[in-house]
C-alpha cells in the first residue's frame, strides 16, 4: 500500500492554494526580469522618441527659419512707452534695429575708453592700426632715402678731396 501526502492539501488556507517554494522563486524571478526588461525597453523607446523628435525639430527649424526671421523683422507693431501708452505710428523690428544701429554710429571722443561707444572704439582702433602701418613704412622710406643721400654725399665729398671725377 502506497500513501501519498499532498502538501498543497495540508497548506491550503481560506484564500486558496499556497504556492510552493519553486513556484514562488519562479514568480519572483519572472517578475524581476519582466520589470528590468520593461525599464530597459522604456528607456530605449524614450531615447529613440527623443532622437526622432529632435531630428524632426531641427529639420523643421532649418526649413522655417528664413520665413520666421523675415516675418519677425517685417511685422508691424505699435510701440508702448513705460507707462503703457501706445505711440502713434506703427513700426517694424527692422526699422527699430536700423534706428538703434544708426544712433550708435556716432563718433564721440571721450576721455576714457570705457565711456566711448563701440563705434568710436572701432574707428579709433582702425585709425591707430593704419597710422602705425603708415609710420612704419614712412620711417623705412626716410631711413632708406637718408642713408642713400648720406652715402651719395660722402662719395661726392670723397671724390672732391681725392680729385676724382
Amino acid at each position: 500500500m502506497k500513501i501519498e501526502v499532498d502538501l498543497r492539501d495540508i497548506l491550503k488556507d481560506e484564500f486558496g492554494d499556497i504556492e510552493s517554494i519553486g513556484e514562488s522563486i519562479q514568480r519572483q524571478v519572472v517578475d524581476a526580469l519582466k520589470s528590468k526588461l520593461q525599464e530597459g525597453v522604456k528607456k530605449q523607446v524614450d531615447c529613440e522618441v527623443s532622437r526622432v523628435i529632435r531630428e524632426q525639430l531641427e529639420q523643421a527649424i532649418k526649413v522655417q527659419m528664413p520665413t520666421i526671421v523675415n516675418d519677425l523683422l517685417n511685422t508691424e507693431y505699435v510701440k508702448v512707452d513705460k507707462w503703457g501708452s501706445r505711440c502713434s505710428s506703427p513700426t517694424t523690428f527692422r526699422k527699430e534695429l536700423v534706428a538703434a544701429i544708426s544712433g550708435e554710429l556716432v563718433y564721440t571722443k571721450k576721455s576714457y575708453r570705457s565711456d566711448r561707444s563701440a563705434f568710436t572704439n572701432a574707428v579709433d582702433d582702425v585709425v591707430k592700426t593704419k597710422v602705425d602701418e603708415f609710420k612704419k613704412e614712412y620711417n623705412r622710406l626716410v631711413d632708406e632715402l637718408f642713408c642713400k643721400e648720406c652715402f651719395d654725399y660722402a662719395v661726392s665729398k670723397l671724390k672732391q678731396k681725392l680729385a676724382i671725377k
